[in-house]
């Protein structure tokens, strides 16, 4: 599989597919369709997971995964899901997600000097994670702020496995904060700093598991 555009890949908008959210606690599936100039939700689902699936964002049990991937789908509220291709989620705790400050240069020599800064980085060589960035700043000014995302290869080799084995086909992978910003912030870009605060409802403890993924993002500007 081509995971050459991994997190910022605009393929999804032209291929119906689904958005796919997989943490320690839960699963959560979304799939939007058009609707004036807008969207609006017309499929929807979440799952909570039981203990020895899913820790500390590794996946422990593969077949219990799977299962409760194809049961999330099987079972979705409102339209049925007909499609294979999906956005998932890539768990926060193994991603390395930076802005790196450039001098103004040329796109192709961005394209070059990106590698070497995201390699100084992060504790990996590049060989060993997939990564992808954007440019976050305009040309025009006398530098060239770029964010960037990098995950394991093994991390993300293993959940592509699981997904292939559910019978989901990835169209990109995205770390939960950087969709979170870009579903709270329009266009994904704020011309003044932005405070983004996941808020716990209810407990997060050994007795009370289930409550875990019940998460609010609250927007502060």
């Amino acid at each position: 599989m081509n995971l050459k555009h991994l997190f910022f890949s605009n393929v999804y908008k032209s291929i119906p597919s689904f958005g796919l959210d997989i943490s320690d606690f839960s699963i959560k599936i979304a799939q939007l369709k058009k609707h004036g100039n807008g969207f609006k939700l017309k499929s929807i689902n979440r799952v909570p997971l039981s203990e020895g699936i899913l820790e500390g964002g590794k996946i422990i049990d593969d077949k219990r995964l799977v299962a409760a991937i194809k049961k999330i789908i099987s079972e979705a509220k409102g339209e049925k899901i007909r499609t294979k291709f999906a956005v998932c989620s890539l768990p926060e705790q193994h991603a390395f997600i930076k802005i790196i400050r450039l001098p103004k240069m040329s796109p192709e020599e961005i394209k070059k000097a990106i590698k070497w800064e995201i390699e100084a980085s992060i504790p990996f060589s590049l060989d060993e994670v997939y990564f992808d960035w954007q440019i976050v700043s305009p040309y025009g000014l006398n530098h060239i702020d770029i964010f960037f995302n990098a995950v394991p290869r093994k991390t993300v080799d293993r959940y592509l496995e699981v997904l292939i084995s559910a019978g989901i086909e990835p169209l990109a992978f995205e770390v939960e904060s950087t969709a979170t910003t870009r579903s709270l912030l329009k266009g994904g870009v704020s011309k003044k700093p932005v405070l983004i605060i996941e808020n716990e409802v209810g407990g997060c403890n050994g007795e009370n598991r289930p409550n875990c993924h019940n998460l609010l993002p609250v927007l502060l500007t």
